[in-house]
């Protein structure tokens, strides 16, 4: 409502790209499965906490947010994250304190205590922006503020012992790869630092090791599950918030997980597919597509620095998607800031110069041998001047 009204009251508003409108038809298709969904109670819950994030994500693109604006919400998330990785650390090595009696950590204070592995996932977002600040060349205690920044980050996720996000995380570390943000140099130190930070940690190993003998800790008995439940609500599915609901009726297809009937999904996309049908599962895929290939397109055609910004967020929101396959995260807040944060920061690049403009000729006056000591002009093209780089593009690169 603030930033709304804020945005009205100044009467600078603009209209959302277009591939918005699919996350729109997304929402739009999961409230109206609440009309058949076979609970009605979780399902109208759930139908308020997707439409408020909708509203968000659209008043978000629709407010004419600057730079500035965005590197500030961007400095806020990384200062918020790494106060609770450093808690959890702390908890977790000094502390002695485990989640649920286990040998992992989470953001935990009394009696409440947030689940390791959507803990883990929530902190994607602001690492990977502190890994761009490292990787962006600048000053050197800078960049080596932001490094500790990363490793503070990483290893807040490491303690939580999931393994969901450590793949979602090498996930990160291909994208800057692919990228082109890491060079040859400095990916093997990368990957040995995320080596030794991830199993120096008491218990990591044994966590791998018995990855395939519980099956995910069970999470593969509730995919196949997940999967005959597909089979029969495939279509348009069995209700928003209600995949707990499909899996009782099928759960007798393999043996019970836990000696429970109900269970969640464990995986954004089966959840997605068996409560909102392969229809919604197509205008989720496809809103994810479309604004991923707008980041994309929009970033070959910036300057560098702009591109690079860019470039973090998008990491960002692959590694999230990674981390999908394993937690339901489709409704969680901090599943939609990326995507909002991606979206400011491909409107707000600045477009690179033209053509035109980068042979605009700079005249220098400069003294020639053997013209007799006159002032000789001579051009010089505007790319020859070196512009600073930083985490966050200047002025001077739009100028």
């Amino acid at each position: 409502m603030v930033l709304l009204g804020t945005s009205l009251l100044r009467k600078d508003t603009r209209k959302p790209p277009r591939q918005a409108w699919w996350w729109v038809a997304f929402v739009a298709w999961a409230g109206v499965t609440v009309l058949w969904a076979l609970d009605l109670q979780p399902a109208t819950g759930r139908l308020f906490t997707a439409v408020s994030l909708l509203l968000l994500y659209m008043v978000a693109l629709s407010a004419n947010i600057s730079r500035e604006e965005l590197r500030a919400v961007s400095m806020f998330a990384i200062a918020g994250a790494c106060a609770g990785a450093i808690y959890t650390a702390y908890q977790f090595l000094l502390g002695g304190v485990g989640y649920h009696d286990e040998i992992r950590g989470s953001l935990m204070t009394g009696a409440k205590a947030t689940d390791p592995n959507y803990f883990a996932a929530s902190l994607l977002l602001p690492l990977a922006l502190a890994v761009s600040g490292f990787l962006t060349p600048g000053r050197r205690l800078a960049r080596l503020a932001w490094l500790v920044v990363a490793c503070t980050l990483a290893f807040g996720i490491l303690v939580t012992m999931s393994r969901g996000a450590m793949v979602a995380m090498l996930v990160m570390i291909l994208f800057f790869i692919y990228s082109k943000q890491v060079s040859r140099r400095l990916t093997i130190p990368l990957v040995a630092l995320f080596v030794v930070l991830a199993f120096a940690l008491p218990n990591m190993l044994t966590r791998w090791q018995s990855a395939a003998e519980s099956g995910g800790a069970g999470r593969i008995t509730v995919w196949r599950v997940g999967l005959v439940a597909f089979e029969h609500y495939g279509l348009v599915g069995a209700g928003l918030n209600n995949f707990p609901n499909a899996y009782r009726e099928y759960v007798g297809a393999y043996p019970l997980l836990r000696k429970t009937y109900a269970s969640g999904a464990h995986n954004s996309y089966l959840e997605v597919a068996v409560e909102t049908g392969i229809v919604g599962l197509i205008l989720l895929v496809t809103a994810l597509v479309a604004q991923l290939r707008a980041a994309r397109r929009r970033r070959k055609n910036v300057s560098k620095e702009a591109g690079n910004i860019i470039v973090a967020y998008e990491a960002a929101c692959y590694s999230i998607l990674a981390a999908a396959f394993f937690i339901g995260i489709v409704w969680e807040k901090w599943f939609w800031l990326p995507w909002i944060l991606l979206a400011i920061a491909v409107r707000s690049a600045p477009d690179a110069p033209s053509t035109e403009a980068r042979s605009v000729d700079v005249e220098e006056s400069v003294t020639w041998p053997l013209s007799g000591f006159a002032p000789v002009h001579r051009s010089r093209s505007a790319s020859e001047f070196k512009l600073k780089k930083s985490f966050f593009w200047s002025d001077s690169v739009s100028r």
